[in-house]
């Protein structure tokens, strides 16, 4: 299907802004005019403010609608470029075309930095979908990016109201609801998916469905930070008793907790216990009944009446059948079981679950029809148990019956009996393989799609091999150093264990650590600072870039087993991806090498803006007598002038030299040797100079201006 022009002009925004990806400094977007469609947890979903984008092999989408889709508070800093987020117990820090995020005290790298187009941010859908936990796949036949993502409460707060009207063919849905204590009705309007649930006899709480709904009822709506429905709570109050009297609206029901009158309202939905409407003349005294009435009011909106079996003298009650609510999955902590029963009415009921929880009390909901709910406790297990009802009515009892639904019941997460490498080990040589036992004992078993193993803060679960007992991994061009790696796991029932360990890797040789401070993407004139630790004095140290294309020697720090060496990026320095390699050659002339797994790609991309590179702002000028040569980048082809200037009588300043020169088509442009010497009072006086560079345009006129200051002295 191919998608609206709006898509289009996204897409050629997109091309314009430029997206940077990691080890590729500015590439632009390829041009297309499809754009990708995105399912969540099984269902397709569109953005509401702008569609999904393909780019560079990667799926962007606005930051805002991804978590309102799957859950999160947003807050935006900084005109829409800042982003901290609130999902569950997990906070993120994101900030627009920065590679580097923040979830929890873990920093992270985006594939692609998000990108600000018209007012939205966008983000890469696989980096956050794995940074949650979740899982992401592609389908480039049918252009469609699936995650699967365990979802988080949206709501934010309640509100709690009569319902007036309900449009149950809109999507999402209208709700106009008169909340509690107000006039006036308010209007409400769904999100994607809204959640129906209804609660009453015996307190439980059950599925329902909009269908489910009518006017009238007590509602519990749920908000989210947008104020869009995503929970709606049927409150009924169902009562169950013999109908003592009844004239005009007025009914007297005799209950079990006593006599109890209520109003019949006049279009109040009346029916037999088959589900055929009974005219409300026939409604009389003596027949088992149940009304259905507001929370807090007394007014019935439907009632059900029955004409049940009652047990007949000296005979002894029957269950006909137990039903136990169908689950997918073991239950867990807070989990609800919900058990019904029909039999002989205005007994005593009750369930067990197993031999080890028993006696969980039922509700005549209908005349014959009892409901129970057991809320699951820390410390509860059972496995494949069988739900028995219990049933006894004049002092007899009823045979006991059993559910055909098998449950089972775990409140206990799973144990990692054996983890390598040991937390705290250092590990020389080869980089190790990682091998994770885990075991759930007694329990529902591991669930191994919520298995994942995450490695120095980036997950590997793809590339590891997962079984009912365990995890592997084979690590790879691992730097020397501290490492970490996460295991997370969780049962069938949904308990979870997070577990952490750290662990060192040591040389063989003599180079006990090698390091640089390089970025992924250097341009001309930025400096690659490399430092080495070796295990002895004595020696020599130097790194090479992509192979021995550039060496530099390093030179020892003090009296310490440390080198360090810097190379400045010059201007005809092209490499992408170059790997960065440390030596250190001992005494008897042995040469041992150390590869970072971090590499660089220099002079990629055109300048687009004025930049001074060469020398640094705040840089100290030692001897004045030595003249100074300014390097810097504009875009190719631009007159830049530059000058050296200083300050007059406090507050005026003086040219001490100047000179105009053009970027050459890499964009780079440098000086003549400018003098940096001042004479008599002014040299004794003047401590700092300024350089002033100026991008000049027609007419001369200055369309860039940069300056940077030159302290004089010692550094």
């Amino acid at each position: 299907m191919r998608r609206s022009p709006a898509t289009t002009l996204l897409l050629a925004a997109l091309m314009v802004v430029g997206v940077t990806t990691l080890g590729q400094a500015q590439d632009a977007a390829p041009a297309m005019d499809w754009a990708p469609y995105v399912e969540v947890n099984g269902t397709l979903t569109d953005m509401p403010s702008s569609p999904a984008v393909l780019t560079a092999g990667e799926i962007l989408v606005p930051v805002l609608d991804l978590f309102g889709i799957i859950g999160g508070d947003v807050a935006e800093a900084a005109e829409g470029r800042q982003f901290t987020v609130t999902r569950g117990n997990v906070v993120m820090q994101l900030v627009v075309d920065q590679s580097s995020y923040q979830v929890g005290d873990q920093s992270l790298e985006f594939t692609i930095y998000p990108v600000l187009v018209g007012g939205i941010a966008y983000l890469d859908l696989r980096d956050i979908t794995e940074a949650l936990g979740g899982t992401y796949t592609w389908d480039p036949a049918t252009m469609t990016a699936a995650i699967a993502i365990q979802p988080v409460s949206a709501v934010a707060k309640t509100v709690t109201g009569a319902l007036v009207y309900v449009d149950k063919r809109q999507q999402p849905p209208f709700f106009l609801v008169t909340p509690t204590g107000a006039q006036t009705p308010t209007p409400y309007v769904g999100a994607q998916n809204v959640e129906f649930v209804r609660s009453g006899a015996g307190g439980v709480t059950e599925t329902a469905s909009i269908d489910d709904l009518e006017v009238g009822d007590d509602l519990e709506l749920g908000l989210d930070q947008q104020d869009r429905v995503v929970r709606v709570s049927q409150i009924r109050n169902l009562v169950t008793g013999t109908i003592e009297y009844i004239g005009g609206n007025l009914i007297l029901l005799q209950t079990a907790e006593g006599r109890r009158h209520f109003t019949l309202v006049a279009d109040a939905r009346i029916a037999d216990d088959a589900g055929r409407s009974y005219d409300r003349n026939q409604l009389k005294a003596g027949q088992r009944a149940t009304v259905s009435v507001a929370q807090s009011g007394k007014d019935i909106t439907a009632i059900t009446v029955y004409i049940a079996a009652e047990a007949p003298a000296g005979q002894a009650p029957a269950i006909a059948e137990v039903t136990v609510q169908d689950y997918r999955k073991p239950l867990k902590k807070g989990d609800k079981l919900v058990v019904r029963m029909s039999g002989t009415a205005g007994g005593t009921a009750s369930f067990d679950i197993g031999a080890l929880i028993t006696g969980v009390r039922m509700t005549e909901e209908q005349a014959g029809r009892y409901v129970g709910q057991y809320t699951v406790r820390d410390g509860d297990g059972v496995t494949d148990a069988t739900v028995t009802a219990r049933l006894s009515l004049g002092g007899q009892a009823a045979a006991p019956a059993a559910g055909a639904q098998i449950v089972t019941i775990d409140t206990t997460p799973p144990t990692i009996p054996l983890a390598t490498p040991k937390n705290g080990e250092a590990v020389r040589g080869a980089p190790p393989t990682i091998v994770v036992q885990y075991s759930d004992a007694n329990g529902s078993g591991i669930d191994l799609a919520q298995t994942q193993l995450v490695l120095d803060g980036k997950s590997v679960t793809k590339e590891a091999n997962i079984d009912t007992v365990g995890i592997s991994y084979q690590t790879a061009n691992l730097a020397f150093g501290d490492h970490t790696y996460q295991v997370r796991i969780a049962d069938a029932a949904g308990n979870p264990l997070v577990q952490d360990f750290q662990f060192a890797m040591m040389p063989e040789g003599k180079i006990l650590a090698f390091t640089h401070d390089g970025r992924q993407a250097l341009r001309i004139g930025d400096k690659l600072t490399a430092e080495l630790e070796a295990t002895e004095a004595g020696g020599k140290a130097y790194f090479t870039i992509a192979g021995n294309w550039h060496r530099v020697n390093m030179a020892r720090v003090g009296d310490t087993n440390k080198f360090q060496g810097t190379y400045t990026i010059a201007d005809a320095d092209r490499q992408k991806s170059a790997a960065i390699v440390g030596h250190f050659v001992d005494a008897n002339g042995k040469d041992y090498e150390s590869r970072s797994d971090v590499k660089v790609s220099i002079g990629w991309g055109t300048p687009t803006k004025l930049e001074i590179r060469d020398p640094a702002d705040g840089a100290a000028w030692q001897d004045t007598s030595k003249m100074l040569q300014v390097m810097g980048l504009a875009p190719p082809g631009r007159k830049v002038r530059v000058s050296v200037q200083y300050p007059y009588y406090g507050y005026k300043t003086r040219k001490l030299d100047e000179d105009t020169v053009t970027s050459n088509q890499r964009g780079v442009w440098r000086t003549k040797d400018m003098k940096m010497k001042l004479s008599g009072l002014k040299a004794a006086f003047v401590t700092e100079y300024k350089v002033v560079a100026e991008m000049l345009g027609d007419g001369d006129k200055v369309d860039e201006k940069q300056e940077i200051t030159i302290k004089l002295g010692k550094e």
